[in-house]
């Protein structure tokens, strides 16, 4: 099986976004796709990020973790 990991057609859905002083985490679903032996398939799956305010006052994530289901 040939796999062409250009992804195309992303689209993020998020669900839900908590700020708690300089802490915040947001987490969703996303879908793309992507060639396998020329022909397309759909990928989804979620995400949880957790994100820190820096002292300029910019976001700057934590840590990031993200699942497939084919």
């Amino acid at each position: 099986m040939h796999f062409s990991y250009g992804a195309y057609g992303a689209n993020l859905m998020e669900r839900e976004t908590v700020v708690a002083g300089n802490m915040a985490y947001n987490e969703g679903a996303f879908t793309f796709d992507i060639m396998a032996n020329e022909k397309p398939i759909k990928v989804f799956g979620n995400y949880l990020s957790c994100w820190e305010k820096q002292t300029d006052g910019s976001w700057l994530i934590k840590k990031h973790i993200w699942n497939l289901h084919c």
